[in-house]
């Protein structure tokens, strides 16, 4: 009994002991594959922080432009009544006093006044005064 009993103490610790081998193996092995899954997942996460990094600049930049074509709209918004007013005052400003014009500088003309009077009066370059007096003479006064 007592050499059944030596053998048994024997046995049980190398039992053990292959256990604990064996388990350990498997443990190392996991860690192993667990750190590739690490790396794998970090490099990855590097990757998407870089595309985030790069759709958050382009978004940035589609946001600048587009609240620049806001601001641009705004303003054209605000122009367009002034720009058209001034367009229907100046067209009818053209339409309508340009005939006068010319009779102004003919009378202007008839009274003794030189291009370089006439420019200062009108506050106009002397070079306009100049093809004002031209035009007016070959257009007849009504």
């Amino acid at each position: 009994m007592q050499h059944s009993l030596a053998i048994f103490f024997l046995i049980i610790p190398s039992v053990l002991c292959l256990l604990s081998l064996t388990k350990y193996i498997l443990v190392k092995k996991e860690n192993k594959l667990l750190a590739q899954e690490i790396k794998t997942t970090t490099s990855q996460l590097e990757l998407h922080r870089q595309k985030l990094t790069e759709l958050e600049w382009r978004h940035n930049e589609i946001m600048n432009f587009h609240n620049s074509m806001q601001q641009a709209e705004l303003t054209t918004k605000f122009q367009a009544p002034r720009l058209q007013a001034a367009h229907s005052q100046t067209s009818s400003h053209k339409t309508n006093s340009t005939p006068e014009k010319y009779k102004y500088i003919h009378s202007l003309i008839e009274n003794g006044m030189g291009p370089d009077e006439i420019a200062s009066v009108l506050s106009i370059s002397l070079h306009e005064a100049r093809q004002l007096v031209c035009l007016s003479t070959i257009t007849p006064a009504a």
